[in-house]
């Protein structure tokens, strides 16, 4: 069941480095359950192996109370390059998630059929470059400047120590 109608009160929210305001004496609403509401058939399905023309790059870096995660993919060479990047940070008992998520045209990631190596430069709110060598030493095999500006979190390093990078044949259809 759901139930919608008016929330009146004071109503603020101010988001990091003035990011966002938002500022209200009411507000339409809607509380209820939330069980695969959003996922009712429809989305997309993949395909795996090496038999794929396609790609997929994760990356996950941990230091202290923050963690980031990257995740781009490309189902062919001439194929548009879907992103998504979030960072999560503990405040306390807190979590805040920030996220960038777009796409980019066919050179922002570029790998070799064998998928032994890749590079990776996207668009703003990226910056810099990033580069995955399978036969590099572990401390090599993703490597780069590349970083990203989160809503109130500019200059996030997405390369270096603690990086763990994982480069799979994918495909993803509809």
């Amino acid at each position: 069941m759901f139930e919608s109608g008016t929330y009146e009160g004071n109503i603020e929210f101010h988001g990091e480095g003035g990011y966002s305001d938002v500022t209200a004496t009411s507000v339409d609403g809607l509380v209820g359950p939330i069980t695969n509401f959003f996922c009712v058939g429809g989305g997309p399905g993949e395909t795996w192996g090496p038999r794929t023309y396609g790609a997929r790059l994760r990356v996950r870096t941990t230091k202290q109370r923050n963690s980031s995660f990257l995740e781009v993919s490309k189902n062919h060479r001439r194929a548009r390059v879907p992103f998504y990047a979030v960072m999560t940070e503990r405040l306390g008992v807190i979590s805040v998630r920030r996220t960038v998520e777009g796409s980019a045209g066919a050179g922002a990631f570029t790998f070799d059929p064998r998928l032994q190596t890749a590079a990776l430069v996207l668009p703003a709110p990226f910056a810099g470059r990033a580069e995955y060598n399978r036969a590099a030493t572990r401390g090599g095999q993703w490597a780069g400047n590349l970083s990203v500006d989160f809503p109130g979190r500019p200059n996030v390093r997405l390369t270096g120590s603690g990086a763990r990078t994982e480069l799979v044949h994918r495909e993803i259809f509809r």
